[in-house]
C-alpha cells in the first residue's frame, strides 16, 4: 500500500519532518490521575517559518492513502515548546489534557446541598477545557459520587485526579477530542496475534492478582475482599473514600491479574494509522497470552507505525499506589540518596540522614574584581534527631538578607529575616574584599 504522513502545524501542512513520535503513559499502575500524550518532531531549515507560530498552536498528524484520501490520526496536539539548533526546529507538543491546569469554576446551580456530582463536574471540566464531551468506557463500572464544595477548590486537573482516585482509573483524551475515563482493569482496544508481523522478546516482571481493596482517606479506612498476601491487596488513597466505592471497585477488578511487562518493538501489518495503539491496549500473543499495556511509544516510519509498549512495574513490597504528593516525596528521597545526603531503610519505611560535611564552596564578594578569593563559606549541618537540617551562611533563610555596612566599612550586618549575622570586612587596596564571620561570643 502506498501511503504518506504529513503534519499540520497552525494550519500549515508539511511533509518535511523527522523523528515523529507519540508517547503516552498512565501514572503508576493507572489507579488515578490523567494521561497526557506527548508528540515530538523536528523540521528542517526549509520549514523554519513554523518556529514563529504562536504558542499553543494546533498540531495534527495527517494520513493519506493510495487513493488520496486524507484523515487525521491520533488526537490534536498543542505546541508546548520548541528549540532551534543548527537551523532545525524541534517541537514538543501535548494533547488537550495540558489545558486542564485552568481553574475549576462550576456554575452555582450545579450544587445541591453544597455538593456537586462527579458527572456534573466532568461536564463542567469538558466545557472549560474545550473537550467535545466526556465519556466513561463502561458507565456501569463507576457510581456517580457527590463531591463537597470544599473539595472543588483548585484546577480542573485537581478535580480529575480527585474523581479518578475515587473511581480507580485515569482520564485521557480520545482522537475525537473527548475526555474519557478508563477504569483500572479495563482494556481500551484489542489486537489479535494475526494483526502484527513481528514483535521483539517480551520482558515480564511482577504479577499482582487482586482479591482485596483497601481504600483510605480523611482518617478512615474501608476494606472489601480477603487478602492472600501483599501482592493480592490494592491500596487506594482518596479523600472521597467510602465502603460503597471500595466494594464497587473490588466487584470490577476481583481476581484481576495485573502484570508488569515490556516489548521494545511491535510491527503491524496493513495498519498504518496506529489509532488503536493507546493505553490501555490488550494484545493477544501467539501463545494465547493476553497482556494489557498502560504505556506506549509510537514511531512513524516510511513503512508504517512501530510501537513500543508495556505495563509499568511495581515493587513487591509496594502494595499501595502512591498519589502525586507521595511520588514527589519519593523522588526527592531518591535524589538525596544519589547525592549521598540520605539513605532508605526498608522501602518507604524510613529515612536515615547521612552525616553531611560542611560545604567548602566559596562565594566571591568583590567590588571590582572577578577573582574567586573570598573566604566566606556556605554549607549545612547534619540532621538533628528530629530530622531538622540547619543551614549556615546565606542558606539560613530563603530570603535575601538586608545588608548594612558601618561608617568605616569594617563591619557588615546581615539580617536573614530576623536572624542577624555580623561579618568583619578586610580590604586589600581599594577593590578586593574578604569577609569573616564575627563569632557570637565576640559580638
Amino acid at each position: 500500500m502506498v501511503f504518506s504522513y504529513s503534519i499540520q502545524v497552525g494550519g500549515t501542512e508539511t511533509a518535511n519532518f523527522s523523528g515523529l513520535k507519540i508517547r503516552e503513559s498512565v501514572d503508576g499502575m493507572g489507579l488515578s490521575g490523567v494521561s497526557t500524550a506527548e508528540l515530538t518532531f523536528t523540521v528542517p531549515p526549509s520549514e523554519y517559518i513554523l518556529y514563529f507560530l504562536p504558542a499553543a498552536a494546533e498540531v495534527k498528524i495527517l494520513f493519506t492513502d493510495s487513493n488520496g484520501n486524507k484523515d487525521q490520526i491520533d488526537q490534536t496536539f498543542y505546541i508546548s515548546n520548541r528549540s532551534s539548533r543548527n537551523k532545525t526546529v524541534s517541537f514538543k507538543c501535548y494533547d488537550r489534557m495540558i489545558l486542564t491546569d485552568q481553574a475549576f469554576t462550576p456554575n452555582e446551580n450545579l450544587f445541591t446541598n453544597e455538593k456537586i456530582t462527579a458527572y456534573d463536574a466532568l461536564s463542567c471540566i469538558a466545557s472549560i477545557c474545550g473537550f467535545k464531551d466526556y465519556g466513561i468506557l463502561d458507565i456501569n463500572d463507576v457510581p456517580d459520587i457527590k463531591i463537597p464544595r470544599e473539595k472543588t477548590i483548585g484546577s480542573c486537573r485537581n478535580m480529575l485526579e480527585l474523581i479518578s482516585s475515587a473511581w480507580c482509573g485515569y482520564f485521557r483524551t480520545s482522537i475525537d477530542n473527548k475526555l474519557i475515563f478508563v477504569p483500572f482493569g479495563t482494556a481500551y482496544t484489542h489486537v489479535l496475534d494475526t494483526e502484527y508481523t513481528f514483535h521483539s522478546a517480551i520482558e515480564e516482571n511482577n504479577t499482582k492478582i487482586i482479591t482485596q481493596v483497601i481504600m483510605s482517606g480523611d482518617g478512615q479506612e474501608f476494606t472489601s475482599g480477603v487478602s492472600s498476601g501483599a501482592l493480592s491487596t490494592l491500596r487506594i488513597s482518596s479523600s472521597l473514600a467510602s465502603q460503597e466505592l471500595a466494594s464497587k471497585i473490588l466487584s470490577r477488578i476481583q481476581n484481576y491479574r495485573y502484570q508488569s511487562w515490556e516489548c521494545s518493538k511491535f510491527i503491524f501489518k496493513n495498519i498504518y494509522h496506529g489509532d488503536f495503539m493507546t493505553p490501555t491496549i490488550e494484545i493477544t500473543f501467539e501463545d494465547g497470552e493476553k497482556r494489557v499495556a498502560n504505556y506506549i511509544e509510537k514511531t512513524f516510519t516510511s513503512y508504517g507505525v512501530v510501537m513500543k509498549c508495556g505495563a509499568n512495574d511495581f515493587s513487591e513490597n509496594e502494595i499501595q499506589y502512591q498519589g502525586s504528593y507521595s511520588r514527589n516525596i519519593s523522588s526527592r528521597i531518591q535524589d538525596g540518596e544519589k547525592l549521598g545526603n540520605n539513605t532508605m531503610i526498608t522501602r518507604y519505611q524510613g529515612i536515615v540522614h547521612v552525616a553531611e560535611t560542611k560545604s567548602t564552596k566559596v562565594r566571591t564578594i568583590n567590588s571590582a574584581s572577578n577573582e574567586n578569593d573570598s573566604t566566606l563559606m556556605f554549607g549545612y549541618s547534619p540532621a538533628t534527631p528530629e530530622g531538622v537540617v540547619e543551614f549556615d551562611g546565606a542558606m539560613l533563610d530563603s530570603v535575601f538578607p538586608a545588608l548594612e555596612i558601618n561608617d568605616d566599612a569594617t563591619e557588615l550586618t546581615a539580617d536573614y529575616g530576623g536572624t542577624v549575622k555580623k561579618y568583619k570586612l578586610t580590604w586589600d587596596g581599594d577593590t578586593k574584599l574578604s569577609m569573616s564571620e564575627i563569632k557570637e561570643e565576640n559580638l
